[in-house]
């Protein structure tokens, strides 16, 4: 069997991003391995962009660069080893490898094994269970309402997330482009603004903002956090206050919110990906991720709708640029491997 020629995007520091070819060999592959092409990749706008402009890293316990970029990919098995027995050859899987056109992969590794005619658009499922994700963490119930702060990918998605869950939904955002779009689904667009605070009392029946999604980096919008957040709610933090930011000119801890307030703040942080029982743990990556595709493939949610374009993979660092420009409201970008 001939060797396989692999490109994979590697970004060697900030907007030094290369193409860089791999070679994967079929006849190294071990009993539990299979090789997989990739059909496509959806990109994580806040996560990537800020990776390819040269944020500060997330994680101290890798290096910054060099680095892979992305974690959405749907790929279809080509190759497999003689122990591999949850997939065949022709299967599609979603999975967390980055932009790359093929790969080698353990069946030990997760993945979720995906039917349908829609694998496209499956392969945003991540970016709704991170709105789905939030919404656990700030232990959201029925008749709730929440407010989401910021309307990127992950603002739109956790707003589907939070509809669908039975809680009444407010957008804070100056961004109207989404406005029909969000009404369409009984999803209240309302500016970025203190203001807001007062008519989301009034439609509440007084009662204001149980749970914030905060889905920005900026000073400005932690401060609309702690103003919008009921006595006694929680904020979670989906974004990450304060990155790449100059210091504030307030304070973010201020006790007239979150001592007089009650606040509690959590951070959306990594969950366990499988292997524990229901009972154990009900909520895990992979039953939050099968739920998601359930409500795909019932039409509850249209992936499609956080996907506003569909590009050859070999433009991505011009949509980078695209983005980093923000002209456009761009939500997620789907990238064609094929």
């Amino acid at each position: 069997m001939s060797n396989i020629e692999a490109l994979v995007y590697e970004l060697y520091e900030p907007r030094k991003l290369y193409l860089k070819k791999e070679l994967i060999d079929p006849g190294s592959l071990l009993p539990n391995e299979l090789i997989a092409k990739t059909c496509y990749t959806a990109l994580s706008p806040g996560t990537e962009l800020g990776a390819y402009c040269g944020m500060e890293p997330l994680r101290t316990d890798i290096p910054a660069y060099p680095r892979v970029v992305g974690y959405c990919n749907i790929a279809q098995v080509i190759y497999k080893g003689g122990d591999v027995t949850k997939l065949d050859i022709g299967d599609y899987f979603l999975n967390f490898q980055s932009h790359r056109s093929h790969f080698k992969y353990s069946e030990n590794d997760f993945f979720i094994k995906l039917s349908g005619a829609t694998i496209k658009n499956q392969c945003a499922a991540y970016l709704f269970h991170l709105g789905y994700h939030s919404l656990l963490t700030g232990r959201m119930q029925q008749g709730h309402n929440v407010g989401i702060i910021g309307l990127g990918t992950l603002g739109y998605a956790t707003s589907v997330m939070s509809k669908i869950a039975g809680a009444a939904t407010f957008v804070l955002s100056n961004q109207p482009s989404h406005k029909a779009l969000l009404e369409s689904k009984q999803i209240i667009l309302l500016p970025k603004d203190i203001s807001s605070v007062d008519t989301i009392y009034k439609r509440t029946h007084q009662i204001g903002i149980d749970v914030v999604i905060n889905t920005s980096n900026t000073w400005d919008d932690w401060a609309l956090a702690l103003h919008c957040v009921n006595k006694g709610g929680t904020i979670v933090n989906l974004g990450f206050p304060g990155r790449d930011q100059p210091l504030p000119k307030f304070n973010p801890l201020d006790p007239r919110f979150l001592y007089m307030k009650n606040v509690t703040i959590k951070y959306l942080t990594a969950l366990n990906r499988s292997g524990f029982t229901p009972h154990e743990q009900r909520f895990n990556m992979e039953r939050n991720l099968l739920y998601i595709l359930d409500l795909m493939e019932n039409n509850v949610i249209d992936a499609g709708e956080v996907i506003s374009v569909e590009i050859p993979y070999i433009d991505l660092e011009k949509q980078y640029l695209l983005y980093e420009l923000k002209k456009e409201n761009l939500f997620s970008t789907l990238l064609n491997w094929q």
